[in-house]
């Protein structure tokens, strides 16, 4: 798809890729600020999470192409942090990723990069 183009070809067969070693851990703070009305992490949070962690992966900003998420469970009340990991997808130029801790994990998915 072209920037900023929404495209669900396929996403009903899509599977995150979890043959990749991951190479950087970024922790975060669940913030108030980052709960929905119902106590849980809004979807919008992930996004930032995972924009943070490629901005410290890759020491600046490079926008995804294509970004391909899986929830998995949702971020709830009494849970205070999280982390998201990031491996290389190789020959690709792209990353697959985690949120998680270390009871569990919430997200996942790959991230394509110009």
């Amino acid at each position: 798809p072209e920037p900023g183009e929404i495209s669900c070809q396929n996403i009903d067969t899509w599977k995150p890729a979890f043959k990749w070693p991951p190479e950087r851990q970024t922790p975060f703070s669940i913030r108030y600020a980052d709960l929905d009305t119902n106590g849980h992490v809004n979807h919008t949070v992930y996004f930032a999470f995972l924009e943070t962690a490629l901005f410290a992966q890759l020491k600046g900003p490079i926008p995804p192409v294509e970004i391909r998420v899986q929830f998995s469970k949702e971020i709830g009340p009494g849970i205070h942090n999280c982390e998201v990991s990031l491996g290389r997808h190789l020959p690709t130029d792209g990353y697959g990723f985690t949120i998680h801790n270390e009871q569990q994990v919430f997200t996942q998915g790959d991230v394509e990069l110009i």
